[in-house]
């Protein structure tokens, strides 16, 4: 387990670059980013610390321990379920627009068949 951890944990500023990319274009995605980022950042300096606890104790720290490093988590899990939804939104509404625009399109094209045969 702490080696998944640690491969994850080298992925993340990977992941945070690509987010940051994926939502250049949303100012309020990009205030989440800042809120995120923080908070990504103590989430993984307190698991820092646990491992360390668990190293030097060569055992489980106990279940105090992982209450808090689950209570540790909400910020990080709230802000991503806050930009999911963001992004959910906004790409249904671009749906939305591309379907009405492909109806928009289709009566256009139709328009444009019936001078050409003489209707």
């Amino acid at each position: 387990m702490l080696v998944q951890h640690q491969a994850g944990r080298s992925t993340i500023s990977l992941d945070e670059d690509t987010l940051r990319r994926l939502t250049a274009d949303n100012l309020r995605q990009h205030k989440r980013m800042k809120v995120l980022e923080p908070q990504v950042h103590a989430a993984l300096e307190f698991d820092q610390t646990q491992i360390a606890k668990r190293r030097q104790l060569r055992a489980y720290p106990g279940g105090t321990n992982l209450s808090k490093s689950r209570g540790s988590s909400l910020p990080f899990v709230a802000t991503t379920r806050d930009m999911h939804a963001e992004e959910m939104r906004l790409l249904s509404l671009r749906l939305q627009g591309n379907r009405s625009g492909s109806t928009v399109d289709e009566n256009l094209r139709l328009a444009g068949v019936f001078p050409g045969i003489g209707l």
